[in-house]
């Protein structure tokens, strides 16, 4: 009988536990070595902030805005990083001319920090852009106007003329729309004027001869003069200031001149001077302006094409409408005087003998002068107004053609005084 000697090898149950233990080592090899390559090779939005700010430096605005894009796909941003990761994106899509990109990325930053304001080294542009898109967040927040039915009256439209100092007028040739001022209101005496709508004046309101208001008249100092009438309620007693608004912006340093009898249409944006020559036509669209200055000469014409919305205009100093020059609303005509707004930071804004404005001039530090036989519709809000002799001024929503009131007049009352 042969007999086998078993001899030391390991048994089963030994075998099988280091095929385990082998394995967790393995294991934890592979783990250690994994963490050991990402720590060499960091993850590509870990630093992408910074790489795409490189780019945009140097003009490659296509690889900066990729870039971003893909990070935030991934979420790779902290919340502290979000807000300069949008505000560079705005940035890269002006660059890059690409609007709706532009407002979009001013909606997540607003959105992630409604109260966001630009730092005051960031660029002009940018700063320009963030608050024409506050501005446009404020007016969407106006809810809209609830349809009037027939039995109801229509609401009451917004003063025609607010002034934080002295409003004077000179014998107008016609005029509606009620008025504020923060210190007082003269009609001075002249040819027969009657003006409708409600005056309120923080310390005196002042009709002199031949001069008619259809409207009541409210300050803690009320004077009318022989042969002038207040045909509604005189009220001495306190009126309550009307705050006026506080503008900054800047512009570009871009000029434009549109020669004698040319036409140009400007596209939205920052500019310079812009100068309308005698005679000829600047054309704007829907979208916002800045200007350095704005001067339309002799006859020369604005056109405002409001077909695809509003039109705002930020000037930085001066604006000037010379004789017979004209701002023309293109689209519902007339009837779109509150969609145009000029914002002015200048001291002074002339409207030129026959010159016809329709919209809203709003100018906290200026002396807004309108000139003999000017027609305005709309509304004015300003540090001073002067109204010369034989001007029209009608408030919005008012349907008198420009430089017809006259004839408006002599038609609906065979000449005589008219009562609205």
């Amino acid at each position: 009988m042969t007999h086998r000697i078993a001899g030391p090898g390991p048994s089963t149950s030994v075998l099988a536990r280091m095929l385990f233990f082998t394995g967790v080592l393995a294991l934890l090899l592979s783990a250690v070595a994994s963490e050991t390559a990402q720590a060499q090779n960091p993850a590509p939005c870990e630093k992408a902030l910074a790489e795409a700010n490189d780019h945009f430096l140097f003009g490659r605005f296509d690889e900066a805005g990729t870039l971003l894009e893909e990070c935030l796909k991934l979420n790779s941003f902290s919340n502290e990083e979000k807000p300069e990761v949008y505000k560079l994106l705005v940035q890269i899509y002006d660059a890059r001319g690409l609007e709706e990109q532009v407002k979009t990325a001013l909606e997540d930053l607003l959105t992630l920090v409604p109260n966001y304001e630009p730092d005051p080294e960031d660029p002009p542009s940018f700063k320009q852009m963030v608050e024409a898109h506050k501005r446009e967040i404020a007016a969407a927040a106006v809810p809209e106007e609830t349809p009037v039915e027939e039995e109801q009256e229509a609401p009451p439209a917004p003063p025609v003329f607010v002034a934080e100092k002295k409003i004077i007028i000179y014998g107008q040739t016609f005029s509606e729309g009620d008025i504020h001022s923060n210190d007082k209101i003269e009609f001075k005496k002249g040819n027969p004027s009657t003006h409708t709508g409600a005056l309120t004046a923080v310390h005196k309101i002042q009709i002199e001869k031949n001069q008619t208001i259809d409207g009541d008249a409210t300050a803690p100092n009320v004077a009318v003069k022989a042969r002038a009438i207040v045909m509604g309620t005189v009220i001495e007693g306190p009126v309550a200031p009307m705050p006026l608004p506080t503008l900054s912006f800047t512009a570009g340093r871009t000029n434009v001149t549109v020669n004698a009898d040319q036409t140009i249409v400007l596209a939205p944006g920052s500019y310079g001077n812009i100068k309308v020559k005698d005679r000829a036509s600047l054309g704007l669209r829907a979208g916002v302006y800045f200007f350095k200055k704005m001067e339309l000469e002799k006859e020369a014409t604005l056109f405002v094409d409001l077909a695809a919305g509003a039109v705002e205009v930020n000037v930085v100093k001066t604006v000037k409408l010379d004789k017979k020059a004209a701002v023309v609303l293109v689209s519902a005509g007339a009837a779109d005087s509150r969609l145009f707004t000029i914002y002015s930071l200048h001291k002074l804004i002339e409207l030129k003998q026959e010159s016809v404005f329709l919209g809203t001039i709003i100018a906290p530090k200026a002396k807004v002068v309108i000139e003999k036989n000017a027609f305005f519709k709309g509304a004015i809000c300003a540090e001073e107004i002067d109204v010369k002799q034989n001007v029209t001024f009608v408030p919005h929503g008012r349907s008198v053609p420009p430089l017809a009131a006259a004839s408006v007049l002599a038609d609906e009352t065979g000449g005589k005084t008219r009562k609205c």
